[in-house]
């Protein structure tokens, strides 16, 4: 997909790269943050305060700020936020955590049954 994008968008080849590393940066401190949930309180609180001070930084960005700090082309920010409809959010009102998440599932293609997801159980 990446490849892709930058085929479409020439211009904004560094802004593509960008963003991709924010999206890949954003699932690795959730998957941090995550994981501290397992540990006991005591360990969980040492590691998050000397960790987790990006992840909490990025909880506070919308999709819509993270993607006009990567991207300058209307058309290719709009195409990047074009999963809102996944989560069922305003890109302008939910949190940047949720956008890469499903960015990310999207990054290697999407597949469709054919026929339909009827399709799936004949």
């Amino acid at each position: 997909m990446k490849n892709n994008l930058k085929e479409l968008f020439p211009e904004e080849t560094a802004g593509i790269d960008k963003y991709f590393a924010l999206v890949a940066e954003t699932n690795q401190v959730s998957g941090n943050f995550f994981q501290y949930k397992l540990l006991n309180s005591t360990v969980a609180s040492i590691l998050s305060s000397l960790t987790l001070s990006r992840y909490f930084e990025i909880t506070k960005m919308t999709p819509v700020e993270a993607v006009e700090s990567c991207i300058k082309s209307p058309k290719l920010r709009a195409l990047l936020l074009g999963q809102f409809g996944d989560y069922g959010g305003n890109p302008n009102n939910a949190t940047f955590l949720i956008q890469a998440g499903v960015s990310a599932h999207y990054f290697s293609g999407a597949y469709y049954p054919v026929g339909g997801t009827d399709s799936i159980a004949k």
